[in-house]
């Protein structure tokens, strides 16, 4: 079945995520970086979102713990809003 497309967008990854970087970079994408954009109320700052951040700590250890129940669709929705 033919559908008449030409491209295919494997979405973003970053280059710290080595398994889907390595995939698409060894099917012979080229990397583009890509900025994010961020609205940053008067006097506020940028989130630090990276996954080394010592405040996200505490986060990641209790989601790690919560049953898959919870983390499925509570993560579907939160996957639509968290950058990267």
């Amino acid at each position: 079945m033919k559908l008449g497309c030409r491209t295919f967008d494997f979405g973003r990854s970053r280059v710290d995520n080595t398994g889907a970087y390595n995939f698409k970079r060894f099917q012979g994408f080229e990397p583009t970086p890509l900025h994010y954009q961020y609205y940053v109320p008067r006097g506020g700052r940028v989130p630090d979102l990276n996954p080394g951040n010592r405040k996200l700590e505490l986060a990641q250890r209790v989601w790690a713990r919560l049953p898959l129940a919870v983390t499925r669709p509570l993560g579907a929705w939160l996957a639509k809003s968290i950058p990267g």
